[in-house]
């Protein structure tokens, strides 16, 4: 409505299309973003959306290039590194993604998403060894609370396939952050049926945690499903880490950490 009486602020927008976005209607999404090509190079949420649009347009060259623009933009910008390195994944520019992803390394090496950004690279170019590497070595390379390492390394043996390692990061994020609700619900998940008992205590943690959430009164609804007895590398659920309101999260491996909520 806005719009049609005339408003052609970026911010209203940028509004219309995170919402069109957020529906996945591309095409419509695409369309108002055409018309805003002019500003979409100064303004990051545009840039993220435009960048997201052509990934679900499956236009990954078009995400790539956009990308390119934002990090000419912002050279000295990690995130716009670590976009730009989705994006060339998306493109299957491996060497060319790698070298973003070693860049935004460089620039925030203390930043954890731009550590997730190299383990999803690792992860998507099935580099295994150098990725478990990673995850083994991410204690003396990252400062964050040993709950969140705790979790966060779990996440990543988890989706390696190293079940063991994995369960025994996840007990120990469980008895230094308990009252953490996405943990109780990733333990959840992880375990689901085997053992039921161990899934059925992280849901109930998870349901004292937050009554009303709906996630986790669907799982508790839903654990009779099939459970893959190793990791389904097809279908990588993505690292649980402080996701950023940023709308193509879903393209890279996400480490969430204990002060982050939802599933």
């Amino acid at each position: 409505t806005a719009i049609r009486l005339g408003d052609v602020r970026s911010s209203t927008y940028e509004r219309l299309v995170l919402v069109i976005y957020q529906q996945m209607e591309f095409t419509e999404a695409d369309h108002y973003l055409k018309k805003l090509a002019d500003r979409v190079p100064e303004s990051r949420l545009l840039s993220n959306l435009a960048m997201s649009v052509a990934a679900g347009l499956n236009d990954a060259g078009r995400a790539a290039v956009i990308a390119k623009q934002r990090v000419d933009n912002e050279p000295d910008d990690a995130t716009a590194w670590i976009w730009y390195g989705q994006m060339l994944l998306l493109d299957e520019k491996l060497d060319e993604a790698e070298q973003a992803f070693q860049k935004a390394l460089e620039i925030a090496p203390s930043d954890p998403q731009t550590w997730n950004g190299m383990f999803t690279f690792y992860l998507r170019s099935e580099r295994n060894d150098e990725a478990r590497e990673l995850i083994d070595e991410l204690p003396k390379r990252l400062i964050i609370s040993p709950g969140d390492m705790a979790f966060v390394q779990a996440q990543g043996y988890e989706l390696l396939g190293a079940r063991s390692a994995a369960a025994e990061k996840y007990e120990l994020a469980s008895k230094l952050i308990p009252e953490n609700f996405t943990l109780q619900m990733r333990i959840a998940r992880f375990y689901n049926r085997t053992p039921p008992a161990l899934a059925e205590q992280a849901l109930r943690k998870a349901l004292a945690l937050e009554p009303g959430s709906a996630p986790a009164r669907r799982d508790r609804h839903s654990r009779a499903g099939p459970v893959p007895s190793r990791c389904d590398c097809s279908r990588r659920r993505p690292l649980a880490v402080s996701p950023r309101p940023e709308p193509a999260a879903s393209n890279s491996a996400i480490l969430r950490f204990s002060s982050c909520r939802g599933s």
